[in-house]
């Protein structure tokens, strides 16, 4: 079948892609300020996969993610991003400067499901002398949500390492104050599209989402803070942490010490 040919075709080139950008250094990190609402000083950074493409532009992380899932990539994928992050991590914090407390990093469904990726986040970690708090490992709500339970037992075992476990993108889909309650996290992270809605019907569920999550002594990190006017709404709806453009865009490691140096000498 013709058909059946040229899509087998097309996963073999793509597979060949990401092996080639997996072994040949291709792929890079770049990380996004993570900021502590109330006082605005920096927190933590989130690991954001890039993969720049032949026309000059990139690869959108959940891309490459998926295209590694479809070539059979994805634990070579996951075992570099990880790895890669605590060697930034241990890096900043070598000549004991300000550094972040953390760095986030996005997992999908599949990645979570890899054998051993606890065994393998808990080796990389001891290897670049950190603990599990220094990593956040983050899923997206939807995706927990699908997984009927499945993911629970992996969930678990990262927060038994202490590694913080975030439930991603919650309001960008159907959420219930029951799915808050039962995930087994340690934060959410809220969809700007979810948080910044002007209508008031909505600004009073996401004080109930909100409230619910603070009273469980989760972190509630908002997502896609733009402007003054977005972090005074995130800081009087009780939010905890926030991310967006108002901080700034994400730079590459060597500029991330220099992030956290500026705001101590303010």
């Amino acid at each position: 079948d013709l058909g059946l040919r040229d899509e087998r075709d097309r996963l073999a080139r793509q597979g060949a892609a990401v092996r080639e950008a997996v072994e040949g250094g291709a792929l890079h990190l770049e990380y996004h300020l993570v900021v502590d609402v109330a006082s605005g000083e920096p927190r933590a950074v989130e690991a954001l996969l890039r993969w720049p493409d032949t026309d000059g532009g990139e690869i959108d992380a959940r891309s490459l993610v998926a295209l590694a899932e479809a070539a059979g990539r994805v634990a070579e994928l996951t075992t570099l991003v990880i790895e890669q992050l605590c060697s930034d991590l241990a890096a900043w914090r070598a000549d004991g400067a300000p550094a972040p407390e953390w760095v986030s990093l996005n997992l999908s469904p599949t990645q979570l499901a890899v054998p051993g990726l606890v065994d393998e986040i808990a080796r990389a970690l001891l290897a670049h002398g950190l603990a599990g708090p220094d990593l956040s490992v983050e899923l997206p709500e939807a995706a927990w949500v699908a997984s009927d339970g499945a993911l629970d037992a992996v969930m678990a075992q990262l927060l038994g390492l202490g590694v913080r476990v975030v439930l991603d993108d919650v309001g960008a889909s159907v959420s219930s104050l029951n799915c808050i309650a039962s995930a087994p996290v340690t934060g959410i992270k809220l969809d700007r599209s979810f948080f910044f809605r002007d209508e008031p019907p909505a600004l009073v569920v996401v004080r109930a989402v909100v409230g619910v999550a603070r009273d469980l002594g989760l972190d509630v990190v908002v997502e896609g803070i733009e402007s003054l006017d977005d972090l005074g709404l995130a800081r009087r709806e009780g939010s905890t942490l926030g991310q967006g453009y108002a901080f700034g865009h994400p730079v590459i490691p060597a500029a991330v010490p220099s992030l956290f140096s500026d705001a101590a000498g303010d």
